[in-house]
């Protein structure tokens, strides 16, 4: 899908972890530039894997620990849990970022 469009194609572990997110509903997005698609994103609702996120983040960036407590900490506050992933592709390279959808 990412090839298709001009992207290079995720690492294998990655991919898995995407089709293994089980999201109650999810949007894939597409940015345009004058040119060409600029960034791709697939963002995932509700997965229904509650450590997609951490995992995708631990994935992309495996020498970084993922900071759960803060996100414990927000929930908290805000009274749900984190509940959207966002998985994107651009220039730059992949990025994963969780949040919370009210």
């Amino acid at each position: 899908f990412f090839q298709m469009l001009g992207f290079t194609k995720p690492p294998n572990e990655i991919v898995k972890e995407l089709l293994a997110a089980r999201p109650a509903e999810y949007c894939v997005s597409a940015f345009l530039g004058p040119e060409r698609i600029t960034r791709l994103a697939i963002v995932f609702r509700e997965p229904g894997n509650p450590s997609f996120g951490s995992t995708l983040a631990s994935l992309l960036v495996p020498h970084r620990q993922f900071d759960e407590g803060s996100f414990q900490k927000i929930g908290q506050i805000l009274g749900i849990q984190a509940n959207v992933v966002e998985y994107a592709a651009s220039a730059e390279g992949y990025d994963a970022c969780m949040g919370f959808e009210l």
